[in-house]
């Protein structure tokens, strides 16, 4: 009998070694974008990235059947035109709300010799950019999230590669370098402070470029520029570090893969085009939290309106074959369910899944994609009105019409027709039934339209009510 009971455990022992080694490895991929749609044909790149690039990733699915989604870190005023701006997140809006798509902060700022001003300058520079982007983003629905206390919050892609004022200029004059467009040297600890979550602006080249390359890390600030080349300044993402991660750093660094000859930039030239060998690559540079190896991070990046891209050799990068090709190669090779798991990420979802790993998080990465930071409002609400997003959950919203002159239309993904809505000009006055047109969407969520608007809409769910079917995000 002894004999039979060592036979047990070593059967066990073996098939649990033998499952370990069969489970398959996971990753995350994210295509994050340094939208700037500035150019003479702006309005028809951003249109281009919505019903073209729509069609391209409607026919490719990771091992969760979600679609590709791309991260568009937009650009913000003054480096584009009210107007423009306006108009993008409006468009931008579709790809979000339909799960192809998130929206975050992309800034310009600083000048060519940041010597000629004082840093104070340059930091007053840089939050009176932020509250702008606050302010205009928040009224279209981005970086606010969907919540009973909703929070403003980003993913952040610096500029010309300048975080933390690292653009030291010496090629320009080697006898008078000089640091360029940024001029914050605690520019980590001020972006933390005001809701930035994660940066993902490196790998770069140059002065810029970490010293920690194909990593997940937290910098933490200090006085000089490039804060997050000072060794005593990094802390590795790991799996349930001591001291707890709110002491490590200001600010969480998420880099895409580097290997001296690929940066992970998608783009219209040959050599940028994605391939299924570079895909290898990135795999190959296994950037992870410190502790869980079977979740790899990919993150490449483009610019996705960076010259005309409408024609073929871009277009073709981006919403034709070259892509389509790409995203059927990895799934095939890398979502076979066996050796591999691939997960198509945003960038936010891309951090909560980072956030889940150093929690000590396990299984399929993929039901963590909203674990620290939920769906922006735009990825929940749909309308062309500006709003003021004041409480959401599944079962009730309330908003604030910024701008009633106009006809007041949403789609609320969440909700059924069967939802019922109040509103009121005045939250004092109390609130009344409305007499918006209730109508069923394109997911089957409530549709309402109002033709005489008011300032305040709360909508809730009845007991027993039917929702909206909710599409991936």
């Amino acid at each position: 009998m002894k004999s039979v009971g060592i036979q047990i455990v070593l059967l066990l022992l073996i098939m649990t070694t033998a499952a370990a080694i069969a489970a398959p490895k996971h990753i995350m991929f994210a295509f994050v974008d340094h939208f700037e749609p500035t150019g003479p044909v702006s309005d028809n790149d951003v249109t281009m990235w919505v019903d073209d690039y729509i069609a391209m990733a409607s026919r490719h699915v990771d091992a969760d059947g979600r679609h590709p989604i791309h991260s568009y870190f937009l650009i913000s005023m003054p480096a584009i035109e009210p107007a423009c701006l306006h108009s993008a997140l409006i468009k931008l809006n579709q790809v979000t709300y339909s799960g192809y798509g998130e929206v975050e902060f992309h800034c310009h700022h600083g000048i060519e010799d940041e010597s000629k001003r004082t840093e104070q300058k340059a930091t007053n520079e840089l939050l009176g950019l932020i509250l702008l982007a606050k302010v205009f983003f928040n009224m279209h629905g981005a970086l606010v999230t969907a919540e009973p206390e909703p929070r403003f919050t980003f993913g952040f892609i610096h500029g010309m590669w300048a975080l933390d004022n690292s653009r030291l200029n010496f090629w320009s004059d080697p006898n008078n370098p000089h640091y360029e467009y940024c001029g914050v040297n605690r520019e980590l600890e001020l972006l933390g402070r005001q809701g930035a979550y994660a940066d993902f602006t490196f790998p770069a080249w140059g002065p810029m470029e970490p010293l920690m390359r194909n990593a997940i890390f937290y910098a933490a600030d200090d006085d000089f520029p490039a804060s997050y080349q000072n060794p005593a300044n990094i802390h590795l993402v790991e799996v349930n570090p001591a001291p707890p991660s709110a002491g490590r750093g200001d600010l969480m660094i998420i880099e895409g893969p580097y290997d001296n000859t690929d940066i992970g930039c998608i783009a219209g030239r040959h050599y940028s085009w994605p391939t299924l060998a570079r895909m290898d690559r990135w795999v190959a540079a296994n950037i992870h939290v410190i502790g869980n190896d079977d979740w790899i991070f990919v993150k490449v990046h483009t610019h996705g309106c960076a010259g005309n891209i409408s024609i073929p050799d871009k277009w073709d990068c981006f919403f034709g074959s070259l892509m389509d090709n790409f995203y059927t190669s990895i799934e095939q090779k890398y979502n076979d369910g066996v050796n591999w798991k691939l997960h198509y990420v945003s960038a936010r979802q891309m951090y909560n899944i980072i956030k889940a790993a150093e929690a000590g998080m396990t299984g399929d990465p993929g039901q963590y994609r909203n674990f620290v930071i939920p769906p922006y409002a735009n990825m929940v609400i749909l309308s062309k009105n500006q709003y003021k997003l004041i409480s959401y959950d599944t079962h009730m919203a309330l908003l604030e019409i910024l701008d009633r002159e106009a006809t007041v239309e949403f789609s609320m993904k969440d909700f059924s027709p069967d939802a019922f809505i109040i509103e009121a000009n005045e939250l004092a006055q109390g609130f009344e039934a409305s007499d918006s047109l209730l109508d069923h969407g394109e997911f089957g969520e409530l549709n309402f339209l109002d033709t005489t608007p008011s300032r305040f809409y709360f909508i809730f769910t009845p007991p027993n009510a039917g929702q909206g079917k909710t599409p991936l995000f």
